[in-house]
Formats: structure tokens, C-alpha cells, sequence
């Protein structure tokens, strides 16, 4: 489900990243984004922590929306293989070359 989605469009954009990420993970599901920059940013990196998020981050800000959703179509089966086996909190980059975890805090 996209923040759209959830939230409506104008709430979207508005919304912090910690309540978005809250809010997703108590709902189960696993959090695809296009900011990695969430693994370094202490607010953000403790609501990963603190709601066990599992994110998975593209690599990478320079892609067009199509080459976004090949990425993620390209490694489905290794985001769903990890979030499957492994509890969070943790993000993992979805680089061009498959996953790559981030550390948390740094």
C-alpha cells in the first residue's frame, strides 16, 4: 500500500517518517522505500528499531519510476526470502546487484 494510499495524498506529503514507518510495520508489512538515507538519520533509524521495521531501500535516488519497479521486480524473490526469514529491525538496500544490508545508527 503506497502513503497515498493510507493516508491521502495531502496527509502523504505532510506526514514524518517516523509515524509512517510506525504505522506500517504494526500493520505487518514490509516498507519499501526510495531513501536509504532513513539507515543514518537518528530519528528515523530508531523508529526502525523501536517498531522492528523491515525495510528494504533503493540504492539508489537516481532512477526513473520504471527502472525503480524493475529493481524491486528483479530482487522480489530475495526481499520476500529475507523478510520471510528474518525479524526486523533492519534495511537492506535493493542495489542493481541484489541486497546489501545497512547498518542502523551509524
Amino acid at each position: 500500500m503506497s502513503m497515498r494510499e493510507r493516508y491521502g495524498s495531502v496527509t502523504a506529503q505532510q506526514l514524518a517518517d517516523i509515524d509512517w514507518i510506525e504505522d506500517a510495520t504494526s500493520e505487518g508489512e514490509i516498507l519499501l522505500t526510495g531513501d536509504k538515507a532513513i539507515a543514518k538519520r537518528p530519528l528515523e533509524a530508531r523508529a526502525v528499531v523501536a517498531a522492528g521495521a523491515r525495510v528494504f531501500a533503493l540504492g539508489s535516488s537516481q532512477l526513473t519510476g520504471e527502472a525503480k519497479a524493475k529493481r524491486l521486480l528483479d530482487h522480489d524473490r530475495a526481499i520476500f526470502r529475507r523478510s520471510d526469514s528474518k525479524q526486523g529491525p533492519y534495511i537492506f538496500s535493493v542495489t542493481g546487484h541484489g541486497l546489501l544490508p545497512l547498518r542502523l545508527l551509524d
